[in-house]
C-alpha cells in the first residue's frame, strides 16, 4: 500500500514538474527587452546621465558615457517611457513591445528653462534653438554650452559671432558695450532693446536709454538675439532688434556649481549657485564675481581695473495644479556693484604707436561706482483649452556715479577733452599728459551723479487653437510702465604737479546739472500667427503711447525748491505695424520675408522727431543633419535718424538728442556651419563661417547739431563706427571628455566722423582680426578644467578714437580654471 502511495505522488511531482517547466518556458519566451542610445541633438554625441523610466513602475535606470540604456525583463506590450536630462526638453514616448527585441535612439534637444513651453514664452523671445529654425526672420541662440566654451564675461567676444551686429569696444572687459544691430547706432546701446528674463534692464528705457547698466553676461543661461519683424514685440526700440539673457533657471533636482576662474593681470572670477525644487517650492542662490587689475598703466601704478559683484536669488511655487490649470509663480531678486578705474581720455596717435597701453596722469582718479537692484514677480495661469496668461510687475533701481576727467583750463582756455588732440592744443594736452605742471583749477574733473527707476507692470494672454489642420496663435500684451533719470552733478577741479593730481576746489552737488527727466507709457502689442502645412504667416501691430518730461531746476536750487524750474514736455502716440511670411520649400530648407516700421522715442524735446524707418528683409535658411545655412538680405531706409550727445561719443554728456536727417542702411548676413565629421564618430569637427556686409550712409544734407560729428553732413557720407566687412570663422574639435575651440573675428576699416572715404583718412581706424581659443577637459563627470586665450597673437589695435583719443583692445589674457558640479 505504501508502495503504491509513493509511486502515484511520484507520478504527480513528475507531472507538477512537466507544467512548471512549461509555463516557465512560456514565461521567459514572453520576456522582451528595449534599448537604445541616447543622443545630443546639436552635437549628435552620446548624452550621459540621462535618467529613463517606465511610468507606473519600478523600472529605473540611467544612460552611461556611451549614451545607452537598457530594461531587461518586459513583457510584450506598450509601455510609457519618460526621458529627463537637466537643461534638455523632457520627453514622454509611448513604445509597444511585440515578439521582437526593441533598439532605438532618441534625441534631446537643449532646454534651458525648466517651464512649460507656453510659459516660457514669458522669458523668452524665440525659446532655443529648436524654435529658432521656425522663426520668421532673423534670429540667433547662444545656448549655455556655447558660453561655456570660453566663460566669457564679455559680451562683445560673444557677439562677435552672430552675423549683422556691430560693435565698438571700450573698456576692453565689456563693462559698458556699444552694440548695434543692422547699422542702427550703437552708442551706449541705445538703440536696441535690452532685456533679462523678457524683462526691460536698460537703466530707463525711455527717459534715458543709453545702457550704463548691462547685464552681467557670466552669470547668464543663454543669450537670444532677434531681428527683423517680430522683434516689434519687445519695444520700444524695433528698428535694430532686440537682446534677451535668459538666467539660470531653478533646477528640478537639487544641483549645485562652483567655477573658479584666475588669469592675466590678476584676473579673478567665481561663479556659484546652488538650488532645486521640493514638491511645489523651488529656490535658487547664485553668486558671481569677477575683476582685473587692468591692462592699461598709470605712471603712479595705480590700479585700472574693475571689480564687479552680483548676486540673484529665485524662489518659485508651483500651485496644486489640477487636469485643467496649470499655475506658476516666480519671485527673482538681484543686487548687481560696480567699482571700475575707468576713463574716456584715450592717446595721442603718436603715444599709441609707442605705448598703446599707457594712461594719462590726469586720468589716475578716473572712477565709476555703480550699484543695481532688480526685483520681479511672474504668475503664470495656462488653461488646457490653449488660452495662458502671464503677468510681470518688475522694479529697476540704478545709482552711478562716473567721477571722471572733462575738461582742463590752460591759457585761460577751457577746452574738453575731445578737443585737446586737436593742433594748437598742445598745452593743455602736455599738462593731461603729466609732462608740464598745471596751475590750480586746470582740470576739471564731473561727478557724473545720476539715479534711474524703470518700473512696470506687463500682461500678456496667449491663445492657440487648430481649425482645418491650421495652427492660429493669436497674442495679446500691455505694459504699464514709468521710468525716469536723476541727474545730480558737481565738479571739483584739481592740479597736476609731478604727474600727481591735487584737490584745489571742492565742488558744491548739484551745481553742475540738476534736473529730473521721467516718462510714463502705455505700450500694447496683438500678434496674430497662422501656420498652414507649407507656410506661416504673422501680423503684429504695436502701440507707444509715451509721455515725457524734464524739470530742470537749474545749478543754483540745489534743494530743489523750484525758484527757477523749468518744464518742457512731449508727447508722442505711435503705431508700430510688422509683417512676417515664411514658406517651406522642402523638409529642409525655408525662404522668409518681412517689413516693420522702425521707431526710437523722442525724449522729452519737443522739437525733436522720433526715429522712424521701414526695414525690410529677405532671407533664406536651411537645415539638414551636417549643414545649417542661413542668408538675409536687409534695407532700412531712415527717414529720420537720431543721435544724442553722448560724452562717450565725444559730446558734451547732455545726453540731449537730436535730428540727424534721412539715412539708407543695406547689408547682407550669411552664416553656415558644417560638421566635417560623420555623426556616427565618436568625435564631431564643427566648422562655421559668418559674413555680414554693411553700407550705410546718410542721405540727404544737413546742419548736424552735434560738434563730434563735424557739423556739415552731406548725402553719400558714411554713418561713423560702422564697418563695411565682418567675418567670423572658427572651429571645435570635441569628443565626449574635451573640446578645443578656434574662433577669429575680423573687421574692416570704419569712420570716426561722418565721411566719403574708408581709407587714406585720419578718420580712420584700420581694420583689425582677433583670434582666440579654448581648451575644456572634463575629468569626470563632476569635474571640468577650463583653459583659454584671448588674442591669441597678441596683437594690438585701437578700437576707437572718441571720446578723446585712440583707445585700445584688450591684449593677449590667459585663464585658467576649474569648474565643479555636485
Amino acid at each position: 500500500m505504501i508502495a503504491l502511495l509513493f509511486k502515484m505522488n511520484l507520478n504527480k511531482m513528475r507531472l507538477i514538474i512537466i507544467l512548471l517547466s512549461i509555463l516557465t518556458t512560456n514565461l521567459f519566451a514572453q520576456q522582451k527587452s528595449i534599448e537604445g542610445t541616447i543622443v545630443d541633438s546639436k552635437t549628435m554625441l552620446p548624452l550621459k546621465d540621462v535618467e529613463i523610466s517606465i511610468l507606473n513602475s519600478e523600472y529605473k535606470t540611467k544612460t552611461g558615457s556611451d549614451g545607452k540604456f537598457l530594461f531587461k525583463g518586459l513583457e510584450q506590450g506598450s509601455y510609457d517611457l519618460l526621458i529627463l536630462k537637466p537643461s534638455f526638453k523632457q520627453i514622454k514616448k509611448t513604445i509597444t513591445l511585440s515578439n521582437k527585441e526593441l533598439n532605438f535612439n532618441i534625441i534631446l534637444d537643449e532646454n534651458y528653462i525648466n517651464l512649460p513651453e507656453l510659459l516660457i514664452q514669458s522669458f523668452s523671445l524665440i525659446n532655443g534653438e529648436k524654435n529658432r529654425k521656425e522663426a520668421i526672420g532673423s534670429a540667433h541662440y547662444v545656448s549655455n554650452t556655447d558660453l561655456n566654451q570660453y566663460n566669457n564675461t564679455n559680451i562683445h567676444q560673444i557677439l562677435n559671432k552672430v552675423p549683422g551686429i556691430n560693435l565698438q569696444e571700450e573698456d576692453g572687459f565689456g563693462l559698458r558695450p556699444n552694440i548695434g544691430i543692422r547699422g542702427a547706432g550703437i552708442e551706449r546701446t541705445s538703440k536696441i532693446t535690452i532685456m533679462e528674463d523678457g524683462i526691460m534692464m536698460a537703466p530707463a528705457p525711455y527717459s534715458s536709454p543709453a545702457a550704463y547698466y548691462f547685464p552681467t553676461v557670466g552669470r547668464m543661461n543663454s543669450v537670444e538675439i532677434l531681428k527683423g519683424s517680430s522683434q516689434i514685440k519687445s519695444g520700444p526700440l524695433t528698428t535694430g532688434g532686440s537682446i534677451n539673457f535668459i538666467s539660470t533657471p531653478i533646477p528640478e533636482k537639487f544641483k549645485s556649481s562652483i567655477l573658479l576662474i584666475g588669469g592675466t593681470n590678476n584676473y579673478r572670477n567665481y561663479h556659484g549657485y546652488a538650488g532645486g525644487t521640493f514638491k511645489n517650492f523651488g529656490v535658487l542662490i547664485e553668486g558671481f564675481n569677477y575683476s582685473s587689475d587692468g591692462f592699461k598703466n598709470l605712471d603712479d601704478n595705480k590700479s585700472t581695473g574693475f571689480n564687479k559683484k552680483d548676486y540673484n536669488i529665485k524662489f518659485n511655487y508651483k500651485g496644486k495644479n489640477s487636469s485643467k490649470v496649470f499655475h506658476e509663480t516666480i519671485l527673482s531678486l538681484g543686487v548687481t556693484s560696480e567699482n571700475s578705474n575707468e576713463t574716456y581720455l584715450g592717446l595721442t596717435n603718436e603715444d599709441f604707436k609707442t605705448t598703446p597701453y599707457k594712461r594719462y596722469d590726469a586720468s589716475q582718479n578716473d572712477n565709476m561706482k555703480a550699484n543695481q537692484e532688480r526685483y520681479s514677480i511672474k504668475n503664470y495661469i495656462e488653461f488646457k483649452n490653449g488660452i495662458n496668461i502671464s503677468s510681470t510687475l518688475y522694479l529697476n533701481k540704478f545709482h552711478r556715479n562716473w567721477y571722471k576727467l572733462q575738461s582742463v583750463v590752460s591759457d585761460n582756455n577751457k577746452l574738453g577733452i575731445s578737443s585737446i588732440f586737436k593742433e594748437g592744443n598742445e598745452k593743455a594736452l602736455s599738462i593731461v599728459n603729466g609732462t608740464t605742471n598745471s596751475l590750480d583749477d586746470a582740470l576739471i574733473v564731473r561727478a557724473n551723479n545720476r539715479k534711474y527707476i524703470s518700473r512696470g507692470v506687463q500682461v500678456v494672454l496667449n491663445k492657440t487653437f487648430y481649425k482645418n489642420n491650421i495652427s492660429h496663435d493669436i497674442s495679446v500684451s500691455s505694459r504699464l510702465h514709468y521710468d525716469e533719470m536723476d541727474r545730480f552733478q558737481w565738479e571739483d577741479k584739481y592740479k597736476i604737479e609731478n604727474k600727481i593730481m591735487r584737490l584745489t576746489s571742492k565742488g558744491i552737488e548739484g551745481t553742475n546739472s540738476n534736473r529730473i527727466q521721467y516718462s510714463n507709457t502705455v505700450a500694447n502689442y496683438i500678434n496674430y500667427k497662422i501656420k498652414g502645412q507649407k507656410y506661416s504667416l504673422t501680423f503684429g501691430l504695436r502701440n507707444e503711447n509715451i509721455v515725457g518730461q524734464r524739470e530742470d531746476y537749474g545749478k543754483s536750487d540745489i534743494e530743489r525748491l523750484g525758484l527757477d524750474l523749468n518744464i518742457r514736455k512731449n508727447s508722442i502716440n505711435v503705431i508700430i505695424p510688422g509683417l512676417g511670411f515664411m514658406y517651406d520649400i522642402n523638409n529642409s530648407s525655408k525662404a522668409f520675408l518681412g517689413i516693420h516700421k522702425g521707431f526710437s522715442p523722442p525724449g522729452d524735446k519737443p522739437e525733436t522727431k522720433p526715429e522712424e524707418s521701414i526695414n525690410y528683409e529677405l532671407g533664406y535658411r536651411k537645415y539638414t543633419k551636417n549643414t545649417q545655412t542661413e542668408i538675409i538680405a536687409y534695407l532700412s531706409d531712415y527717414s529720420n535718424l537720431l543721435g544724442a550727445d553722448l560724452a562717450a561719443t565725444g559730446g558734451t554728456g547732455t545726453n540731449e538728442l537730436f535730428n540727424a536727417g534721412e539715412a539708407l542702411v543695406k547689408g547682407i548676413e550669411f552664416s553656415t556651419s558644417i560638421n566635417t565629421i560623420n555623426l556616427s564618430s565618436k568625435f564631431k569637427l564643427p566648422i562655421y563661417f559668418n559674413y555680414t556686409f554693411t553700407d550705410a550712409k546718410f542721405s540727404d544734407d544737413f546742419e548736424s547739431a552735434f560738434d563730434a560729428w563735424g557739423g556739415d553732413i552731406r548725402s553719400g557720407y558714411y554713418l561713423p563706427y560702422i564697418s563695411k566687412h565682418l567675418i567670423g570663422i572658427g572651429a571645435e574639435f570635441k569628443s565626449n571628455s574635451f573640446m578645443i575651440n578656434l574662433d577669429y573675428s575680423y573687421k574692416s576699416n570704419f569712420r570716426t566722423s561722418p565721411g566719403l572715404e574708408m581709407r587714406n583718412s585720419n578718420d580712420i581706424i584700420e581694420s583689425f582680426g582677433v583670434l582666440n581659443t579654448a581648451l575644456n577637459y572634463n575629468f569626470n563627470e563632476n569635474v571640468k578644467f577650463k583653459l583659454s586665450v584671448s588674442n591669441l597673437l597678441n596683437n594690438v589695435y585701437a578700437v576707437a578714437s572718441r571720446p578723446a583719443g585712440l583707445r585700445p583692445g584688450q591684449p593677449r589674457v590667459i585663464k585658467l580654471g576649474i569648474k565643479l558640479d555636485l
